[in-house]
């Protein structure tokens, strides 16, 4: 649906209307691969502002909207975190 779509909060790097009728919000971040052991590739104002984003996304439509992270690192390889901000 979109790329790099800025909003109030913060920008989401991806937007997708997927096949189960549900909205997903992809952020994609660069990181080192032995970093993803020993924290979290979003800084805790970043992780605010992505549930800032979450918010008004499910406010403003009745799909269910999902944010997941997907880290990238220097081999190009994606670990993807599903409702990164579940739980």
């Amino acid at each position: 649906m979109a790329r790099n779509l800025p909003l109030r909060y913060s920008e989401i790097d991806l937007v997708f209307l997927v096949p189960q009728q549900q909205i997903w919000l992809v952020e994609v971040k660069s990181v080192y691969a032995a970093d993803l052991a020993f924290r979290s590739p979003v800084s805790p104002r970043q992780r605010l502002r992505l549930a800032r984003a979450l918010e008004r996304w499910q406010q403003g439509t009745a799909l269910p909207v999902r944010l997941h992270l997907a880290a990238v690192n220097q081999l190009n390889e994606v670990t993807v975190f599903e409702d990164f901000l579940a739980g």
